[in-house]
């Protein structure tokens, strides 16, 4: 009997090394993202494990997966760079090149649902809290805001103004903190009450809570807070149980694997970014 062939290493499928770069969302939808990943027999890479900026050592990786890339961040120089193809979650950066894709939820929709979530229970007045420069342009206010006029709603916005370069950089933490909750308390104490309010995600929706109790107002009486991203440590845990809005993480997770791997596999990009 012939004695078996063992596959030697060169022979052996080189295993795809992808970086990743994930950013933002929950621990659960992250979670899905690496799950949906190792599932394709990807070498996963994280590259917030090399804080100093510099890529890994090794093998070239066939693809990145990344959270919003910000413009001009040594992180996003250096992932342009390698000329691989990039799937970006939420991005904040349009793709650069043919071998790049953004994957986003639908904030629009995620607005809409906010605002007739109030309006079901009976709020003449509904607001959304951000961050300056793109408060107002922030997907999920223009849905609250479209779908509050269309129910009739009074729709509000407080857009938290930018710390100047001095400031950001003179400031501790906990002055800056101090100013961030005494801004918003302040704008608590003008909007017409009972209202609900929407942030851009859970962490803020609890810290909003906070502050809410913290300046007399009953919450949901006075103020209900709506989350964003439905995160369980977050929303349990809250001053108050919070609701959330789920952004569909699984689905996302799934949508950014799949279209990454098509890039790998040589397709071409899609001209608009997938939901």
């Amino acid at each position: 009997m012939p004695e078996e062939r063992k596959t030697t290493a060169s022979e052996k499928k080189e295993q795809p090394v992808v970086y990743m770069l994930l950013t933002g969302g929950t621990d659960q939808q992250q979670y899905r993202a690496f799950d949906a990943a190792h599932r394709q027999g990807w070498r996963l890479i994280d590259l917030h494990l090399y804080p100093d900026g510099a890529l890994p050592g090794g093998p070239p990786p066939q693809g990145v997966l990344s959270g919003a890339l910000i413009p001009k961040a040594p992180w996003t120089l250096a992932i342009r760079k390698l000329g691989c193809p990039v799937v970006q979650f939420r991005g904040s950066v349009p793709p650069a090149a043919y071998k790049e894709a953004v994957i986003e939820e639908d904030m629009d929709a995620a607005g809409r649902m906010a605002a007739e979530h109030f309006a079901e229970r009976g709020f003449d007045h509904v607001g959304f809290m951000g961050y300056e420069p793109m408060a107002a342009e922030n997907q999920l206010y223009k849905g609250l805001a479209a779908r509050a006029v269309e129910l009739g709603v009074a729709c509000h916005l407080l857009s938290l103004p930018e710390f100047s370069p001095k400031d950001r950089e003179a400031l501790p933490s906990a002055k800056k903190q101090e100013i961030r909750n005494r801004q918003i308390a302040d704008w608590l104490d003008q909007v017409p009450k009972p209202i609900g309010l929407i942030t851009y995600g859970d962490p803020f929706a609890a810290r909003l809570c906070i502050i809410c109790q913290r300046q007399g107002f009953k919450v949901p009486g006075d103020v209900a807070v709506l989350g964003h991203g439905n995160d369980l440590r977050v929303c349990e845990c809250a001053p108050v149980r919070l609701s959330s809005i789920e952004i569909g993480g699984r689905n996302l997770a799934e949508a950014g694997v799949r279209a990454l791997k098509d890039l790998m596999d040589g397709k071409s990009a899609p001209s608009e970014p997938l939901a």
